[in-house]
């Protein structure tokens, strides 16, 4: 007996049209007529820190770096073994402190200072040492020390800052953001009041 080949056919044809059918309909949500929503909600791009504010916590770490390492110059010249250890032992201080702070509280003196710190991108929560330090610092720090490579790569991951997102490099690295901790206050403030 020959069963009719136009029905195998036919049933084969639909077996692989059920899979397009679905397919269509995954496509059609896909490119509805919805804006595409924002990479991040416009409450939030209120509360990142102002560029100016994370420049001027940028000098702070810095100077308060430079006055150490001019500190123990001056004491070198006066007392020359004595200058050394300390000149090291001022900056290792001021690092680890520095870390500390980082990893504690998202926070270096400069940006404590200027009231902002440093969060997760994706929970707003403390970095932690891993994210802060290794991979917000160390990171771009051994990428900075290649040989002309490092000098774009810095020059690059500053001018990032400028993007809609306020993030530099070292941010998308590390998955963080910068905040402004003032709305922090702010808030606390108004749930203590209530």
């Amino acid at each position: 007996m020959m069963s009719d080949p136009s029905g195998e056919i036919k049933n084969h044809v639909e077996e692989e049209a059920a899979p397009r059918s679905r397919l269509d309909k995954v496509v059609e949500e896909a490119v509805r007529d919805e804006p595409l929503p924002e990479p991040y909600d416009v409450d939030d791009k209120e509360k990142l820190a102002d560029i100016g504010d994370r420049f001027l916590a940028q000098l702070i770490d810095g100077g308060a770096l430079a006055v150490l390492i001019g500190f123990s110059f001056l004491w070198f010249a006066v007392e020359e073994p004595l200058g050394v250890l300390m000149g090291v032992l001022f900056v290792i201080s001021l690092v680890t402190l520095q870390w500390y702070l980082l990893t504690t509280q998202g926070q270096t003196i400069g940006k404590s200072l200027m009231k902002i710190r440093i969060v997760r991108y994706d929970t707003d929560e403390n970095p932690g040492f891993g994210r802060a330090v290794g991979l917000r610092e160390l990171v771009p720090g051994f990428i900075g020390a290649i040989p002309l490579f490092g000098a774009l790569f810095t020059l690059v991951d500053i001018l990032f800052i400028f993007g809609q997102e306020r993030r530099c490099i070292h941010d998308y690295i590390a998955g963080t953001k910068v905040i402004d901790v003032d709305d922090e206050v702010d808030e606390d403030d108004e749930v203590a009041a209530a």
